[in-house]
């Protein structure tokens, strides 16, 4: 009798460890559909972002955390005096030097250094915002040369 409950004991136990091995495969499986579907999510709001920058009349650039150029738009491209897509990766302190402290969404005197290495005077207007958990800056520059 004993070891008949020994046997059920180990039965039931290997059941058991079937049924969470299961129940992890399907958790491992959910949670690579719900990367998949947040990654997706993500690229089709930066693809709408990247139609909203671009749209803007003025020149705009999105910079991230790291300070680099993330996304910007012709306007920019063409005052900075680059190609298309050339200011995608630049550190935003080597192409705007601010004049006075940062504040957000105030309009800030600044120096912009061109393609050819020309400096010219902007106005500069920044904003932070959140995109997931990551944080970003939105920079409107005119030029004012």
């Amino acid at each position: 009798m004993i070891l008949d409950a020994k046997k059920m004991v180990f039965k039931e136990a290997a059941q058991v460890r079937l049924g969470l091995n299961l129940v992890s495969a399907e958790l491992q499986q959910a949670q690579a559909d719900l990367e998949s579907a947040v990654e997706e999510l993500s690229n089709r709001k930066a693809v709408e972002l990247a139609g909203v920058i671009e749209a803007t009349a003025q020149a705009m650039l999105i910079v991230d955390g790291d300070l680099l150029v993330r996304a910007a738009n012709a306007q920019c491209h063409r005052i900075l005096g680059y190609s298309d897509g050339a200011l995608i990766g630049r550190a935003f302190r080597e192409l705007v030097e601010l004049q006075g402290e940062e504040r957000d969404g105030s309009g800030q005197d600044a120096t912009g250094t061109r393609a050819d290495g020309e400096r010219i005077l902007l106005r500069v207007r920044t904003s932070i915002f959140g995109f997931g958990s990551a944080r970003f800056m939105a920079a409107t520059l005119e030029n004012r040369s």
